[in-house]
């Protein structure tokens, strides 16, 4: 008898918090296609139903880790007439909410940030990711220089980068809450300067 489709998602998942488990309690180097498996409670080749190759699992890790970052947020902080503020105080809130109620995020995805320097399957599937963090904050970027916060020649782009390299090099140092305060304001106090 075969799964339903939903079924087979909620396995699909399953299979990706214990991936996602393992890396947080041994690392990268920890990942055993067969230690997932038995975490899960199933046999490798049910895990290789669900994910063909150890490449498969890894792509579907980054994908597990983008919705939990999706999902996993503060609530919305009031609107204080400022877009450019309002962003940087979510993104804030946001990193502080993960660090209490989700910390494992953190942990995994530093894994796969450090990992993806040593091996070019992790780097091409997590640029995939960055590119649309960064295409986002670009996004949020655009919208300040609507509402006139920011010069109309300022390249978004180019700024969205320099917000994200930061965010993701605290991050892998293993950010705090003052290093995030201080960086996002520093980059307020920058984006201030070239209205």
């Amino acid at each position: 008898m075969s799964e339903t489709p939903a079924c087979a998602v909620c396995r699909s998942d399953e299979l990706l918090q214990a991936t996602c488990a393992l890396i947080a309690r041994e690392g990268f180097e920890g990942l055993r296609t067969r230690a997932v498996a038995q975490a899960a409670g199933i046999n490798v080749a049910t895990l290789h139903y669900y994910f063909s190759s150890k490449a498969s699992l890894i792509a579907g890790v980054v994908r597990y880790l983008d919705e939990q970052f999706r999902r996993q947020k503060a609530p919305a902080l009031p609107a204080s007439g400022s877009c450019l503020h309002d962003m940087l105080q979510q993104i804030r809130a946001d990193a502080e909410f993960r660090r209490q109620h989700c910390p494992e995020l953190k942990v995994v995805m530093q894994e796969f940030l450090l990992r993806s320097r040593r091996d070019p399957d992790v780097y091409e599937v997590l640029q995939g990711l960055q590119s649309r963090w960064r295409a986002e904050l670009a996004e949020q970027l655009a919208g300040a220089q609507k509402a006139g916060e920011l010069r109309a020649d300022v390249d978004v782009a180019v700024m969205a980068t320099m917000l994200h390299a930061q965010l993701v090099g605290l991050f892998c140092l293993g950010e705090d809450a003052t290093g995030m305060d201080g960086i996002l304001a520093a980059f307020e106090r920058m984006a201030a300067k070239v209205i």
